[in-house]
């Protein structure tokens, strides 16, 4: 089948992740753990972390889960632990001009040594690193080590420099009591409920969450794949294809390149050359844009939205730079997002999605992480949950922000079943340190997980953080610092981020939120939790949760802050 196509590339500057080359994997049940007094000593598996391998060791004999265990076994977040394995690598590999090691997720704060040489430091649980580790590595047996430390400890180690230096509180210091949590949760980028939340328990894990291994290439390789898909608005069957790629080699390189762009089995750029030149970082941005005017193309819909079932296409990106080949392979679906927020009488906002021009009802329900240590979530139990959502009905389902950016397969599994997803930032019912440091390992991350889930059809919106602007409005409003580091966070470094790295969704600064309303008091409006704009929390906790008429219309509804007051002081005469 033949596509007409007219082709734009453009190069910019850019940031990381994956592609393919020669690949050395280092997961697996080849590491050791070690205790920073060497007491403790057990085989480890990566991805993981320490909480499965001492479990697995029957060091920790208990379900974690059982009585008071997240209490009891709280020792080992208090401890640093170490992580180590020797690994063989071919003279071969060594080879090639760029030698990297690529971590997809380290959990969190660790110093990472090869063969006793400080390579890098982590302080990013939703970051992937990338280290230059040609020079200190050896062929043969090679040592690779990363020391963590203590998050808890860490943390508060953060908040107590902060005040020193900044004379004023990011609060709350800790959660209520009940939590038996961990303190100084906003000072570390990991899992904020991994410091315990009103619904789980305490376990502030340590350990590599995510793959590891060497990669090594000659030329170049993909790092992402972002797109847009853009119909014609004068004929609903042709569409405008929009693919960035974002590509890595040595620094300050120009180099010709030899594209080719697959639509599952239609060629939409043959053999097509190209001039690439990386930035001083070996980064660069390739831009192509592809008129599809010959393919009958299947638009995307939500569960239950249309006749159409949630059609995905397998784009296949390849660039060859001196007969070395680099691929990316994702797959995609053609629809388009809106967030409608039009004026209504006497006075507010809409507030509802069009996916493909078509207004659709959300129904859907809070995704909070499924198990307390990301490893024990399985493919199979993914599947039966998200399975069950679109057997419910369900067509929207929020990533709550005091989580983790969920797996590939979890927006896999969303694209297939049709169940579009809000997705907040990391950020809860908490402030934060708006510090430089801080921002700018913010924006790395931003960067991390916008290009590595924004190909996915699912991805309705991103949203800054779950509560803090109601939070801003009825309890923290009397500190101007708060007000000022609340948009050097969610406005000018999260808001500017996502909009350049994804102009195709809406964003929020925060849920719930006033929407545009909330933008025009500088995005912290005096009364965020308003029901004639934007979105609202829901919590009816002391009702019968099966029976659908306590469900309060509008008019009766009383204001989300009583929950967050009640999450905050947790008096039960508050709560009811």
């Amino acid at each position: 089948m033949s596509v007409n196509y007219c082709s734009v590339v453009c190069l910019l500057l850019c940031f990381v992740s994956l592609g393919f080359a020669d690949y050395l994997s280092l997961d697996g049940n080849e590491w050791i753990a070690t205790s920073f007094n060497k007491s403790i000593k057990v085989e480890a598996k990566v991805p993981g972390s320490i909480y499965s391998d001492l479990r697995r060791a029957q060091v920790l004999k208990q379900d974690l889960l059982y009585e008071k265990n997240d209490v009891n076994y709280r020792w080992v977040a208090y401890d640093n632990w170490t992580y180590e394995r020797t690994f063989t690598v071919d003279s071969k590999l060594l080879d090639k001009k760029n030698v990297n090691l690529l971590a997809n997720g380290i959990d969190t704060v660790s110093s990472v040594y090869i063969n006793d040489q400080l390579i890098g430091k982590t302080d990013n649980q939703y970051i992937r690193y990338v280290w230059d580790v040609k020079k200190v590595l050896k062929s043969g047996q090679n040592t690779l080590r990363l020391a963590f430390q203590s998050a808890p400890l860490y943390a508060k180690q953060q908040s107590e420099d902060f005040l020193q230096k900044y004379n004023y509180k990011v609060i709350p210091d800790c959660p209520g009591p009940q939590q038996f949590g961990e303190c100084h949760a906003p000072f570390i980028r990991k899992m904020p409920a991994s410091f315990s939340w009103d619904w789980g328990p305490a376990f502030p894990t340590q350990g590599i969450w995510k793959p590891i291994g060497i990669e090594a290439f000659d030329s170049i390789l993909i790092r992402d794949i972002t797109i847009e898909t853009i119909p014609d608005p004068k004929n609903a069957s042709q569409w405008t294809l929009t693919v960035n790629a974002f590509v890595e080699s040595a620094p300050n390189q120009q180099m010709d390149g030899i594209f080719d762009i697959k639509l599952d089995n239609n060629v939409l750029i043959d053999k097509q050359k190209q001039t690439i030149k990386s930035d001083g970082q070996g980064k660069a941005k390739m831009m192509i844009v592809i008129f599809i005017t010959n393919i009958q193309i299947i638009t995307w819909y939500p569960n239950g939205v249309s006749d159409n079932t949630q059609k995905l296409y397998q784009l296949n990106v390849q660039i060859d730079v001196n007969k070395e080949v680099s691929t990316q392979t994702k797959k995609i679906g053609f629809r388009t997002i809106k967030l409608v927020q039009n004026p209504v009488k006497p006075e507010g906002l809409t507030f509802f999605f069009e996916v493909n021009s078509q207004p659709f009802y959300a129904k859907g329900s809070n995704w909070v992480p499924t198990n307390v240590l990301t490893e024990d979530i399985t493919p199979e139990y993914l599947r039966h949950v998200l399975g069950s959502a679109k057997r419910a009905n369900m067509n929207m389902m929020r990533v709550w922000g005091g989580g983790v950016y969920e797996s590939d397969l979890f927006y896999e599994l969303a694209d297939e079943y049709g169940i579009m997803i809000w997705q907040d930032f990391m950020f809860a019912c908490s402030l934060y340190p708006a510090h430089n440091e801080f921002l700018d390992s913010v924006k790395n991350e931003v960067i991390t997980q916008v290009r590595r889930i924004q190909h996915h059809p699912s991805l309705a919106i991103w949203t800054g953080n779950n509560e803090n602007e109601i939070a801003l409005a009825w309890w923290w409003n009397n500190v101007l610092n708060y007000f000022v580091d609340y948009r050097k966070l969610y406005v000018e470094t999260i808001g500017k981020t996502v909009a350049a790295e994804d102009p195709t969704r809406p964003y929020l600064t925060s849920s719930p939120s006033n929407g545009l309303e909330s933008q025009s008091e500088n995005y912290t409006a005096k009364h965020p939790d308003d029901w004639r704009y934007g979105d609202t929390h829901y919590y009816s906790d002391d009702s019968h949760l099966w029976d659908w008429t306590t469900l309060q219309s509008p008019q009766d509804f009383p204001p989300v802050y009583r929950r967050v007051r009640c999450l905050t002081t947790y008096t039960h005469s508050e709560c009811i």
